[in-house]
Parts: structure tokens; sequence; C-alpha cells
């Protein structure tokens, strides 16, 4: 998770889990084949991603996902939760950037896969 880019004057935050992120993909998309995934195989993709207001933990995934692969993310859906987000996906309306936590979600035709990512993009801002 990252952290927010400020907080509230009277708020101080502070890191109390990591966790790597995967991209879940339709299992009949062309990289449902490979089993790590570059950036740079992302950048024509349609993501979905979770709505701003919302997204208090994994914000900014997907930019640093395009700044990786060299790349501005095609943003076509934002929903409000990670459901919702699996079902978009699911229904073949994109690719989204998720915990591998949601590994364990049994979404019909929904597909993890690690993402391959250097050290240098492995950095929380």
């Amino acid at each position: 998770m990252r952290s927010p880019d400020r907080y509230p004057l009277s708020l101080r935050g502070f890191v109390i889990s990591r966790t790597a992120m995967v991209l879940a993909l339709h299992r009949d998309h062309p990289l449902a084949n490979h089993q790590c995934i570059h950036p740079s195989q992302l950048k024509s993709e349609s993501f979905v991603n979770y709505s701003p207001e919302l997204d208090v933990g994994f914000w900014k995934h997907i930019d640093v996902i395009g700044e990786a692969g060299n790349f501005t993310p095609r943003i076509t859906a934002r929903v409000k939760d990670a459901i919702t987000v699996l079902a978009c996906v699911s229904a073949g309306q994109g690719v989204a950037v998720v915990s591998e936590a949601f590994k364990k979600v049994q979404m019909p035709n929904v597909i993890y896969r690690d993402l391959r990512l250097s050290l240098r993009w492995r950095r929380v801002r």
C-alpha cells in the first residue's frame, strides 16, 4: 500500500503492512500465457481502477506501472470497490493492478499474474 502524499495537520501516518501488487486479467487475455508480466507489455491495455476518493491505500500503483513501462496508463473504468474491479476484469473490460491478497478471490474468468518490477520501481513513495 502507498501512503498518501500528505495528511491533515492533525494526523500522522505510518506503514503497518506492505503487500506485493499483481495484475488481474481475463483468462482469455493474450498475456494470460505469461507467468510474469513486465509493465511495458501493458502499454496498450485498458485499466480498471478504484475511484480516487475511495482508493486510500492503493492509489498511484497504476501510475507507477506506467512509469516503469514508459507509458501513461489508460484508465477506462473507476469503480467503488475491489470486488467490482474484479467483476469488470471478469467481464473483459480491462486489466487491474490489485493486492496479491486477491489471488485468493475466485472470480470467474479472472487470473492473476506477477508483475516484473525492478527494485527501482518497488520503492514506497
